[in-house]
């Protein structure tokens, strides 16, 4: 939670990819890319839910945390 503010969607995200290696195909991508879209689609959604409900505590651990899953990316 000191690098990223959802490290649990970025396991997630990791291991839906990761799938593909044990199931290299098309029903195996697709999975992957729903897991991460959806992911990806819902943060926005939560964080909303918690400034609301933590207020200036979870804005300032958003300023303190910029990235959401990926350090350096987003």
């Amino acid at each position: 939670y000191a690098q990223v503010r959802h490290p649990m969607y970025r396991a997630a995200f990791f291991l839906a990819f990761a799938s593909l290696i044990i199931h290299p195909n098309a029903s195996q991508l697709l999975f992957a890319v729903l897991v991460a879209g959806s992911f990806i689609a819902f943060i926005p959604f939560e964080e909303r839910q918690l400034l609301a409900a933590r207020g200036n505590e979870y804005r300032a651990y958003m300023t303190q945390t910029p990235y959401r899953i990926f350090r350096g990316l987003w």
